[in-house]
C-alpha cells in the first residue's frame, strides 16, 4: 500500500487513505496531505479536521481525530458497528 509506505512523511503521491472530502461534523474541506496521519503505535490512520473551531482537530482530539476508518484493513480489524 503506497499510503502506508509514506505514512509519517505526509501523502504527496496520488494514493491517500483519506476517503472523505469534508468533515462530517462541521463540513470543513479535508486535505489528505494535511488532515491524515499515521498512528504508528496503533497501526492506523487518523483523520483530523483542519477547522480550528471543530471538535476533531489534531489539537482537540489528538489520539482519535474524526471517528472514522477509511482503510480496508482497518475496517475489518476494528469491526465497526456501522459501515456507510
Amino acid at each position: 500500500m503506497e499510503a502506508q509506505r509514506s505514512k509519517s512523511k505526509g501523502f504527496t503521491g496520488t494514493s491517500t487513505p483519506l476517503q472523505l472530502t469534508e468533515c462530517p461534523w462541521c463540513g470543513y474541506a479535508l486535505s489528505g496531505g494535511q488532515d491524515c496521519r499515521y498512528d504508528e503505535p496503533h497501526q492506523r490512520f487518523l483523520v483530523f479536521c483542519g477547522d480550528p473551531e471543530c471538535s476533531f482537530t489534531a489539537k482537540q482530539a489528538p489520539g482519535e481525530g474524526i471517528p472514522v476508518v477509511t482503510v480496508d484493513t482497518q475496517v475489518y480489524r476494528l469491526l465497526p458497528a456501522f459501515v456507510r
